[in-house]
Parts: C-alpha cells; sequence; structure tokens
C-alpha cells in the first residue's frame, strides 16, 4: 500500500489468459485505487494507493524512461481491453518463435487498436509501443515510438517508414534492416549480441538545445532555439522541398523545448519572413530563412548538414555494424547513412 505520496511510475504485469478489462487509467490523483478491484482480481500482487498521486509525462518526453502507467502484454495469451486510458508505455511480448507483424502505431492521440486478444479503445499511448521479441521475425510499418527488445535468435527485424526511440539486442543475431526511418536515440547491446544493422535511417541528437533548467530569458538561450529551429527546418527542406512542413509538437520533441517556449521564437522567425506556413498547417523555412542560414547568421553546424545526395534515391552505401560489446556506437558510419540531422 502506497498513502500520501507522489509517485513517478507503476509498470503493470497483465496474467496470462486471464480476462481483464481496465477503463480509464490515467495518471493523477487517487483518493483510492486497487490493482486488484480495477484491474483483475487474478493478478497475484495488489497494489493499493491511498491520496497518492501519478506523474504524467506532460513535457512529451520519449525513449527509456518510465513515467506514469506502464502495462506489459503477451501479445499471444493475454485477453485485455484498455478503455479512455493514457499509458506512458505499452509492451506487447512475442512467445519464443512467434512472428510479429505491427503497423500504424502512433503515440500521444487516442487510438483504437486490436492485435488477437488484445485491445485498445480510445487510449493513448504517450511514449513508446514496446515489441519485445523473443526469436521470430518482425516487421513494422508506418509506426512511432517503437521500442524494439529482441531476445535471442537470428530473424530478420524490419522496419519501415518509422520512427525508433529504443533498441536493445540480447544474443541476439540477426539482422536490424531499417527502410526510411528516424532513430531517436541509441541503443544497447548486451549478452554477446552480434547484429548486424543495415539499411537507411537519420539519427538525431539525444541532447536538447534547450535547458529544462533555465527560465527561457537568456539572450543566449533565445539565439541557440533560433538556430535550432532554423536548422531543423532548413534539413527538412533539403531532404523533400515539395513537403518540407513540420508541427510544432515535432518540432517541440526534437529540440527538447517546450511549446510555450517555441511560440515565442516561432513567432518572431515568422515576422521576420524567415518561416513561413504551410496550407496543410505546417511550418517550413523560407528562401530568406535559407538565405540566413547559409549567410552564417544563425551558423548551422557543419555536423548537422545532410551528405551530398541526400533526400534523393541514390545512397552512398549501407549501414552496417556488427557489435559483440556493450554499449556498441555507429559513429564510425555517420558518413554512410546514418545521418545525424535535427
Amino acid at each position: 500500500m502506497i498513502e500520501d505520496s507522489y509517485v513517478g511510475a507503476f509498470f503493470i504485469g497483465i496474467p496470462d489468459n486471464t480476462p481483464v478489462a481496465i477503463d480509464s487509467l490515467v495518471p493523477g490523483y487517487f483518493d483510492y485505487w486497487s490493482a486488484r478491484e480495477n484491474i483483475s482480481e487474478s493478478l497475484t500482487y495488489n497494489l493499493v494507493l491511498r491520496r497518492t498521486g501519478v506523474m504524467e509525462n506532460t513535457k512529451g518526453y520519449k525513449g527509456g524512461m518510465e513515467i506514469g502507467w506502464n502495462i506489459a502484454v503477451d501479445a499471444v495469451h493475454s485477453i485485455i481491453t484498455i478503455s479512455n486510458s493514457r499509458l506512458n508505455k505499452l509492451i506487447i511480448s512475442y512467445p519464443e518463435g512467434e512472428p510479429a507483424f505491427v503497423s500504424d502505431l502512433v503515440t500521444r492521440q487516442p487510438v483504437s487498436f486490436d492485435l488477437n486478444n488484445i485491445h485498445l479503445v480510445n487510449t493513448e499511448i504517450q511514449t513508446q509501443w514496446g515489441i519485445f521479441m523473443n526469436g521470430g521475425p518482425a516487421e513494422i510499418i508506418n509506426s512511432e515510438g517503437l521500442f524494439i527488445f529482441m531476445t535471442g535468435g537470428d530473424a530478420d527485424i524490419i522496419v519501415f517508414n518509422s520512427e525508433v526511440g529504443e533498441i536493445d539486442p540480447r544474443n541476439y543475431t540477426g539482422t536490424l534492416i531499417y527502410e526510411n526511418c528516424t532513430w531517436l536515440g541509441g541503443y544497447e547491446i548486451f549478452d554477446s549480441s552480434h547484429i548486424k544493422i543495415t539499411g537507411n535511417v537519420r539519427m538525431l541528437p539525444t541532447v536538447p538545445i534547450f535547458d529544462q533548467s533555465s527560465t527561457g530569458d537568456s539572450f543566449e538561450e533565445d539565439k541557440r532555439i533560433f538556430q535550432g529551429v532554423l536548422s531543423l527546418l532548413y534539413i527538412a527542406r533539403r531532404q523533400n522541398a515539395r513537403d518540407a512542413g513540420m508541427g510544432i509538437v515535432e518540432m517541440e520533441r526534437l529540440l527538447g523545448c517546450p511549446q510555450e517556449h517555441l511560440e515565442f521564437h516561432v513567432w518572431y522567425l515568422k515576422e521576420k519572413g524567415w518561416l513561413e506556413r504551410l496550407e496543410n498547417g505546417k511550418l517550413a523555412i523560407s528562401s530568406d530563412g535559407i538565405d540566413k542560414v547559409v549567410d552564417g547568421d544563425l551558423m548551422l553546424r557543419k555536423d548537422r548538414m545532410l551528405t551530398d545526395g541526400a533526400g534523393t534515391d541514390e545512397q552512398e552505401g549501407p549501414i552496417e555494424e556488427s557489435a559483440r560489446t556493450p554499449r556498441a556506437s555507429l559513429e564510425s558510419n555517420l558518413d554512410w547513412n546514418v545521418r545525424p540531422d535535427y
């Protein structure tokens, strides 16, 4: 029992082959809440909250971070319906050798989702969809907020047109194939994994340009954010001149800058004529903004520039990395198709 407290996160495992219905599970204050009463009497444990708050992911953090409610289910053996809820993570574990084929996973918006006997109704996954493989092949398409965990086996895992926040291979000796993907963070390799990574992926920095401890009233802080916004949108325009827009929420996430701070900087850049609003409502850098970047008044760091040929169908070569030691790095391959962009 937890009383008179404020808790950062809870991780709840769902028992196999047991019908479970969860409704209106959201972060916030609980005068009284019981896991057995509110989730399932079949739980082997009972978590009880009295006059206790559960933290919510209000900053839009993504990656390996537990905030709020996190739930783990089995792709084959769980029988669960989650309705009208807001979870930080949903971890879907596949039994040994079981293949995974998932698509259109999104974060930070209510969704309906069905996989075997797992059903989400009007439920939001704020941070990550965990796809935990155990030797079987996987194909993941058009998804975001992915946490890919591989235990053993050598089956290929294919990720297409998706956003990957975290990967974690354990005794995995197969190939991770990226195609038109964005990699938000780093990765860790443990337990004698010998993983090969190939394909086309854009890597983003893990350190935000915005200092969360800052009050936001510093000229230097403003300059960094101005530079970050223009750099981000410049690269987006270079990659796809006809569809170069980006939403404010995506910029907030990539720059690590809260939306309330970005609003001032976006307003200023629009007033100067360096940004423009597209017909779809997204923001893009203007020709004047590109001149500003190229002239060096708001310098775009050279290590964040695209390589020659970026944004075309021509590729310089495949990413390929064999790793046998913990915390292996792809830094040696950054001159291939792993692009360290904003």
